[in-house]
C-alpha cells in the first residue's frame, strides 16, 4: 500500500487497483493515476528555465494537470505503447487499453499527440511499457540529473489499492 509523501523515482512503477488511486505530484504538475492503471515515471528534470518529467502509460487513465504559471517552459509527455502526448501548461486525460486504444481528452491548453512504435522508442520506454525490468539511471550523468530525476513525491488521493514497484 502507498503511504502519502513517499518518494518515487524514475523507473518506479505505480499499480493501482480496482478501489486504488494515487497522485504524482512534481514541482509544476500533478498526475492523477486513476483504478486499474499501471504506469511507470519516467525522468523528471528541473534547469533554470524549464521543466521536464515524463510518464509511461501501461494500461489504464491517468489525468494530468500542468502549471501554466511556473515562468518556465514545461516539457511534459505521457508515453503509451501507440502515442505519445506531449502538454503544454494544460490540463489533459489520457486513457489507453489494448483492446480499446489510445483517447486522448485535452480539457485545457495545448497538446500534440504524435504515434509511435513501441519498437522505435528507446529500451527505458520499452520496459517502462512492457512491464519489463527498467534499466538503471545511466553511469555518468551529472549528480544534478541525478538528484532532479529523485525529486518526486507521491502521495495517495484516495483508497487502498495502489502499490509501487522500485525499479
Amino acid at each position: 500500500v502507498v503511504k502519502a509523501g513517499i518518494s518515487v523515482q524514475a523507473g518506479d512503477r505505480i499499480s493501482a487497483g480496482i478501489d486504488g488511486s494515487a497522485t504524482v505530484a512534481f514541482k509544476n504538475s500533478r498526475t492523477d493515476v486513476h483504478p486499474l492503471t499501471q504506469m511507470a515515471v519516467g525522468e523528471s528534470q528541473e534547469s533554470a528555465d524549464a521543466f521536464s518529467n515524463e510518464m509511461f502509460l501501461q494500461v489504464g487513465r491517468i489525468v494530468s494537470k500542468v502549471s501554466k504559471t511556473s515562468g518556465k517552459t514545461n516539457r511534459f509527455s505521457v508515453t503509451t505503447p501507440t502515442a505519445v502526448a506531449g502538454v503544454r501548461g494544460t490540463s489533459i486525460d489520457v486513457f489507453y487499453s489494448n483492446d480499446l486504444g489510445l483517447n486522448v481528452d485535452v480539457k485545457d491548453g495545448e497538446a500534440e499527440v504524435q504515434p509511435v512504435r513501441l519498437a522505435d522508442l528507446p529500451p527505458a520506454a520499452q520496459a517502462a511499457l512492457t512491464g519489463r525490468p527498467i534499466p538503471p539511471v545511466a553511469a555518468g550523468k551529472p549528480e544534478a540529473a541525478q538528484a532532479a530525476q529523485a525529486a518526486l513525491v507521491i502521495t495517495v488521493a484516495s483508497g487502498e489499492g495502489a502499490s509501487i514497484q522500485p525499479s
